[in-house]
């Protein structure tokens, strides 16, 4: 790669007509032939002075000549080949891949990136734009999307004769505010004009006491100048000088330029926090379709920082588990649920009725609510419920349960062969409601198989096994009997309630071998 440099034109920093979007370089340069192109300043003082932050984004105007052929963004620091240190490359942008039919290309800003763009390095700029095979890329301008947007008007902060401003004046701000310090210019511009004629941060203009070098102030014009740092910036400074700074300015070149303090601004900073896509999915009660991650009538949208859904008129059953999740950009990549984690939330309601139900989402900490206000009644007609799982053919073969004359439901499985095997019960045959381990404490012989499924286990081959549930209750009964008509009683119940050896409920006055939440005990 050869070491070309190209002439940066002069820095337009400016506010474009999108709050957060920053011009930092017009201009022409075209790489052709693997070229190598330098844009941007050494040690990136047109990102310095934009404020820019790890996960801004930047983006390269470019139009492209030719059907083939590759555009990088590379590490501009050049003087590391010398001493073998390898040059890193941000990014790859393929003819055909990539689309360049909209302008330009984008590079998201790391840490990492910008402590590389903002060492000075004496021999490069920031970034090279590297690219050739078949084709040639011609870049004209780059722009700063920032996640924050600055105050159109500013506030006006003193100083005294010496430049000194008390930390007191940067307090309650956003790190990113924008502190802008004007100097007029006179005088004939030297040799070094441009190499800078002061700092912000020494203790005063006698260069006695500390002194923490935040930004250069250039002499590039004669008259009216101005450079801008933001507070996370000044903050640097105070570290040195805790009770204020100083805005420090000198005659660089020793007589041929005078410069003179004029103002200092400040102009706040709200974060925008970018927006994201994010899904609520579960229910279809809830939602209208059943764990569809990317049923576009489920988008949150964000509001006051936080992403939120409002759905009107659901009908929620009382004591119904309603489960559910939100995901990023249509996908299961990324998803929350209970307590920001991979289990599904619930929402649940003391009284059958007609709901509106509010959604919640934090993207930062990644809490998940839901709040829901019954706004009128209703009738839920009668269901179907099932068992499924391994005990089944599968997961969605589902072995329908019967009525009984009690209000129960009850599956019978025959000719089971030994192993030991996992189950639900769902409603509907529909996961929307189900149950297992949640809603029923485990019983001697028993289990859940992590977390979500009960676990019943088969000694002999050809055992049948008759699984009963109590709608109310949620309690699930599974008596397993071998070929000889021998009977185990397998109870899950979650209110502790008392069952004979026949699976048969009773009260506490009964008397002999009861068993309650899973184990035998004799009643007297």
């Amino acid at each position: 790669m050869k070491k070309l440099f190209t002439l940066i034109a002069a820095v337009l920093f400016a506010v474009c007509a999108n709050a957060g979007v920053y011009t930092l370089w017009e201009g022409e340069i075209e790489t052709t032939g693997w070229s190598g192109q330098g844009i941007l300043s050494d040690a990136g003082l047109e990102l310095a002075d934009a404020g820019a932050a790890a996960g801004d984004v930047l983006r390269f105007y470019v139009t492209v000549t030719g059907e083939e052929g590759q555009l990088q963004i590379v590490e501009g620091h050049w003087d590391k080949e010398a001493d073998g240190t390898t040059i890193v490359t941000y990014g790859t942008y393929n003819i055909g891949e990539y689309d360049f039919s909209k302008g330009y290309v984008e590079l998201e800003l790391t840490e990492a990136i910008l402590t590389r763009a903002l060492t000075k390095s004496w021999w490069g700029n920031s970034f090279i734009l590297n690219g050739g095979d078949e084709a040639s890329f011609t870049c004209t301008k780059v722009e700063l999307v920032a996640a924050v947007t600055w105050a159109e008007s500013a506030t006006n902060i003193t100083f005294d004769e010496n430049g000194f401003i008390a930390a007191s004046a940067f307090e309650g701000l956003n790190d990113r505010s924008k502190v802008v310090f004007n100097y007029e210019v006179t005088g004939t511009l030297g040799s070094k004009a441009g190499w800078g004629i002061g700092s912000v941060g020494s203790n005063d203009d006698s260069d006695d006491g500390p002194s923490v070098k935040v930004v250069e102030l250039p002499a590039t014009v004669e008259g009216a100048n101005s450079v801008s740092v933001t507070i996370a910036d000044i903050k640097k400074a105070l570290a040195a000088t805790p009770e204020g700074i100083h805005f420090k300015v000198w005659d660089f070149d020793k007589g041929a330029i005078t410069a003179t303090r004029t103002s200092v601004q400040i102009y706040a900073a709200t974060v925008d926090t970018a927006e994201e896509l994010w899904t609520l999915c579960g229910a279809t009660a809830l939602f209208g379709s059943s764990w569809k991650q990317d049923d576009e009538a489920n988008d949150m949208t964000l509001e006051d920082g936080v992403y939120t859904l409002v759905v009107e008129g659901v009908t929620l059953e009382k004591g119904v588990n309603y489960e559910y999740k939100v995901a990023k950009d249509h996908a299961w990549g990324e998803s929350y649920g209970k307590d920001g984690g991979s289990e599904n939330a619930i929402l649940t309601v003391d009284e059958t009725g007609i709901y509106t139900v509010t959604f919640t989402f934090d993207a930062e900490t990644k809490t998940l609510t839901a709040t829901a206000v019954k706004t009128g009644d209703a009738e839920v007609g009668e269901k179907t419920y099932s068992v499924v799982g391994t005990i089944t053919d599968g997961w969605d073969d589902d072995v329908e349960m019967e009525k009984q004359d009690d209000g129960t439901y009850k599956a019978v499985i025959e000719d089971v062969a030994a192993g030991t095997y996992e189950f639900k019960i769902r409603v509907d045959a529909s996961w929307d409601e189900n149950y297992g381990p949640e809603e029923a404490d485990q019983s001697e012989g028993v289990g859940v198989q992590d977390g979500k499924n009960l676990v019943i286990k088969v000694e002999e081959a050809g055992s049948t096994i008759t699984i009963t549930f109590d709608p109310e209750t949620k309690m699930i009964i599974a008596k397993v009997t071998n070929a000889d008509g021998i009977s185990t009683v397998k109870v899950i119940d979650a209110n502790g309630a008392i069952y004979n050896v026949a699976g048969q409920k009773v009260s506490n006055s009964y008397k002999g071998l009861v068993i309650k939440n899973g184990k035998k005990y004799i009643q007297k």
